[in-house]
């Protein structure tokens, strides 16, 4: 009897701590600032095909953080999926060929760039539209974030 409840206890213990484990370490596909400044380039380029006008599009270092953090909620769920809190167009993406790509943030623009291109037609818009001029990329080994919008996120700085 004695042995059957310190059974019972060293499982509930052992099914307690498995539930209550540290969620993984977000581990971004390569440098964050270098792959935001590369989309940025990119998106510019593409832009001005279409618009020889286009504004320029500038990184929003405001948004990435927010861009991340939903990066990494959809690595710990293991799921795609839209943020209820994002204030900006979102796009959202998963690739398993990031490995593939050596760390490389140009390699890795370039790739999601292509994803929503050859993605639905709203994809394709947002990634058009030049009004949406203010971007941030969060990236990790298996999923990505793109949040565009025409204001910065944080007035006076």
């Amino acid at each position: 009897m004695l042995k059957s409840l310190l059974l019972i206890g060293v499982l509930l213990f052992a099914v307690d701590a498995y539930s209550q484990r540290p969620s993984p370490a977000f581990k971004p596909a390569c440098d964050l600032k270098r792959l935001n400044e590369e989309y940025a380039k990119l998106l510019y380029a593409k832009r001005r095909l279409v618009n020889p006008k286009a504004k320029l599009v500038v990184f929003d270092v405001a948004m990435l953080s927010n861009a991340t953090l939903h990066n990494k909620a959809m690595d710990e769920r293991d799921k795609l999926y839209h943020s209820d809190q994002a204030k900006s167009v979102e796009l959202i993406g998963m690739s398993t060929e990031f490995i593939n790509l050596q760390r490389d943030p140009k390699r890795i623009a370039e790739h999601i760039w292509t994803i929503f291109n050859s993605s639905f037609k709203g994809h394709c818009e947002a990634q058009e539209d030049g009004e949406r001029y203010r971007i941030a990329i969060s990236c990790s080994q298996k999923y990505f974030v793109v949040r565009m919008q025409p204001i910065p996120v944080m007035y006076g700085y």
